[in-house]
C-alpha cells in the first residue's frame, strides 16, 4: 500500500539522500542498518510535510495505533530496527506505507476505515512484514550504481518526477514485487494469529483495500481479490484460527469485544501521568532484569500477583511453580530460563528468580502464554485479556 506524493517531494529528497552513500557496480555493498534508518527519518519528515501532519501522541486513534502496532514489533525477527507506528492527519487518501529502518505510516482516513482492530492489524502486520523482510533494501540494493539512501527511498515512493526523473526513473524497478507482497501478506497473517486477532479479518480488510474506495495501490501489486484468495488459503493450511484460539482469540478486538471502535479515552496520558482508577495491583512491584539474549532489559513480573490477575490456579511442588487457566498450563522453575506451556518447552529471555522470597519471571512470556496482551508506554504496561479488567502496572525506571 502505498500513497502519491507531490512532485517538489523528489526535488528535496534527491538533494537529501545522495549524500548518505554511493556505490559504484565496482564497489557494490549491502545498505548497512544506519544507512536505512538514516532514510527512514528523511521519508519521515517528507512524508509529514506532504502527506498530513502526524496527530498528537495523546490522540487516541494514535494510541490505538501504536498499541496494536507494538505487538507486530515485539515479533519481529529485526531487533536492531526502531519500528514505530505514526497515524498521518489526511482524510483523502486510504493508505498505510513502510519507510525503511522501521517507521510505518497509516492515514486517518484508512484507521476510520477500519472496523475493529483486527482489521487494522492486518494492515500494520502486512507493513511490518515488509521491513522485517527487509523488501525496500534488497529492492535498491539491485541498483548499486546509486546512492543507496536514494536507492531506498526510490522504492519506497517509486515514480518518475521532472527534475530528477534522471534517477529516480531507472529507480521504478524498485517498487515491492508481487512476491514481496504475497510474503508481506503471510508475515502479517501469521503474526496477527500468534497475537489472537482473527486472521479472518484480513479478508474482510483486503476487500475494502479493493473496493475502489479512493485507495492508491501501485500497479504491481496483485489483484485484491487474489490476495483474498490467497490470504484464505493460508488461513486455512496453517489452521490459524487455531492458532489464534491458543492464544485467547481470535478476537476483533484488543479488549475481546466485537464492536466497532470508538476511541475511548485512555487510562494513560501522555505527561507520563497515570490517571486513578484502573492500575493493576501484583502485590509487588514490576523489576527490571538483563536479558539473556542481548542487551535490553526485561520487565519481571511476581508470579503470583500475575496470575491472580489474569485468574489463573497457582500450585508449588518445590521445585516447580505451575499456573493452569482453562486448558492451559504453565510451569516455571526458579533459576531456569526454560518455560513449559502444555508440555512445550520455550525459552525465555530472562531465567525465573526470587526477589524478597516472592517468584518473578518475564511479564511478556506469562501474559503471552494466557492469551494476554501486554503494551509498554511511557513508563507503565497495560494489561488486555479478555473477560478480565484491564488496566496498567507501573514500570521501575531502569
Amino acid at each position: 500500500m502505498q500513497t502519491r506524493i507531490k512532485t517538489n517531494i523528489w526535488q528535496t529528497l534527491a538533494a537529501a539522500t545522495l549524500v548518505i552513500g554511493v556505490a559504484t557496480p565496482q564497489t557494490a555493498r549491502a545498505a548497512s542498518v544506519e544507512e536505512e534508518i538514516r532514510a527512514g527519518e528523511q521519508v519521515r519528515r517528507q512524508a509529514e510535510k506532504e502527506i498530513g501532519p502526524a496527530l498528537p501522541s495523546s490522540d487516541p486513534m494514535s494510541r490505538r495505533v501504536r498499541q496494536i502496532g507494538a505487538q507486530f514489533a515485539r515479533l519481529s525477527s529485526r531487533r536492531d530496527i526502531p519500528y514505530s507506528y505514526t497515524v498521518l492527519r489526511n482524510d483523502k487518501v486510504l493508505n498505510a506505507f513502510a519507510a525503511p529502518g522501521g517507521p510505518i505510516f497509516v492515514t486517518t482516513k484508512l484507521v476510520r476505515t477500519t472496523s475493529n482492530d483486527a482489521e487494522l492489524a492486518y494492515v500494520l502486520g502486512h507493513e511490518t512484514g515488509h521491513i522485517d523482510r527487509r523488501h525496500i533494501v534488497k529492492q535498491a540494493e539491485k541498483q548499486q550504481k546509486f546512492g543507496i539512501g536514494a536507492a531506498i527511498l526510490g522504492a519506497i515512493f517509486g515514480r518518475r518526477v521532472g527534475a530528477v526523473g534522471n534517477i529516480y526513473g531507472s529507480l521504478q524497478s524498485l517498487k515491492y514485487s508481487r512476491a514481496d507482497e504475497n510474503e508481506a501478506d503471510t508475515v502479517g497473517v501469521r503474526l496477527m494469529a500468534q497475537l489472537g486477532y482473527d486472521p479472518r479479518a484480513a479478508v474482510s480488510m483486503l476487500g475494502k483495500l479493493g473496493g475502489g474506495s479512493g485507495v492508491e495501490i501501485l500497479a504491481s501489486h496483485p489483484d485484491p481479490k487474489a490476495r483474498q484468495t490467497s490470504v484464505q488459503n493460508l488461513i486455512t493450511r496453517e489452521k490459524l484460527i487455531d492458532v489464534a484460539q491458543r492464544m485467547g482469540g481470535p478476537k476483533l478486538n484488543m479488549d475481546g469485544s466485537t464492536n466497532n471502535i470508538e476511541y475511548p479515552n485512555d487510562d494513560v496520558d501522555y505527561d507520563n501521568n497515570v490517571n486513578p482508577g484502573n492500575e493493576i495491583d501484583l502485590g509487588a512491584p514490576l523489576r527490571l532484569r538483563a536479558s539473556t539474549r542481548e542487551d535490553v532489559n526485561v520487565i519481571m513480573a511476581p508470579v503470583t500477583g500475575l496470575a491472580d490477575w489474569l485468574g489463573a490456579n497457582v500450585s508449588n511442588n518445590g521445585t516447580e511453580t505451575t499456573l493452569r487457566r482453562n486448558s492451559r498450563t504453565v510451569t516455571l522453575r526458579r533459576g531456569s530460563s526454560v518455560i513449559e506451556i502444555d508440555g512445550r518447552s520455550q525459552t525465555l529471555s530472562a531465567p525465573a528468580v526470587s526477589y524478597n522470597g516472592v517468584l518473578y519471571a518475564p511479564l511478556g512470556a506469562i501474559v503471552r502464554a494466557f492469551g494476554a496482551t501486554a503494551t509498554l508506554e511511557n513508563n507503565v504496561v497495560r494489561l488486555s485479556l479478555p473477560g478480565r479488567t484491564s488496566g496498567f502496572v507501573r514500570v521501575p525506571q531502569a
